[in-house]
């Protein structure tokens, strides 16, 4: 039996998620009797520029912040969660914009959960609704998807996959910022992600170096 948790997130230098299954109670006329409905909202009916949740969360000097992030990625999630904690699946559906200045051909999703003791498996992989064969690198760390059609700057592209993941149940080297350790259970990054250029760092190749060391490659 599964959990069923629904994410709505938006990455650009930032993640957001939101939990839009929501519960009420309506009490009876008859003393000590109540009832409880459980309404749930399909993420993936949102519309992609839909951030009236993610305003209500921000100060007044701050509601215009969310308008200078009108071309990062946005990210439809529904998961389900075992009832041991041990697994779980769901289903991702991703807006991208191409905000390079050349066409894209290709577009890479990391699989953090595969060097961090943990297993991911891909399916149903499209994009634009055309099925597309996943393609895995960097010791299934990485999966490229082929697009169909080459993306041209500024334009957008959505991405679908279902997932399955098997969680770490040892701390090993993931620093235990993934899995269910001590009945403790941790979700760091669980879901495919499209990766994101970093500002320039005063030592690239120090950097580079720990990254190698601790999730053994970048691809």
């Amino acid at each position: 039996m599964m959990k069923r948790k629904t994410l709505t997130i938006i990455i650009s230098f930032m993640i957001l998620a939101i939990n839009a299954a929501c519960q009420s109670e309506e009490s009876t006329q008859e003393l000590g009797e109540s009832s409880q409905e459980t309404i749930e909202l399909d993420v993936f009916d949102t519309a992609w520029d839909d951030r009236a949740l993610f305003n209500e969360g921000l100060i007044d000097s701050e509601q215009d912040i969310l308008d200078g992030f009108s071309g990062a990625s946005v990210y439809h999630i529904d998961f389900q969660i075992s009832e041991d904690f041990t697994r779980l699946e769901g289903r991702e559906e991703v807006l991208y914009t191409n905000q390079e200045d050349v066409s894209l051909d290709e577009i890479y999703f990391r699989l953090f959960p595969n060097i961090s003791g943990g297993v991911t498996t891909i399916s149903g992989l499209t994009a634009d609704g055309q099925d597309v064969a996943p393609v895995y690198e960097s010791e299934e760390s990485a999966l490229r998807v082929n697009l169909p059609e080459a993306l041209e700057p500024g334009e957008d592209v959505v991405l679908g996959l279902d997932f399955e993941v098997e969680l770490a149940l040892e701390m090993g080297g993931n620093y235990g910022l993934f899995g269910f350790f001590e009945g403790v259970l941790v979700l760091d990054l669980f879901y495919p992600a499209i990766p994101v250029d970093l500002p320039p760092i005063v030592e690239p190749v120090v950097m580079l170096h720990q990254q190698a060391e601790n999730v053994k490659s970048w691809g």
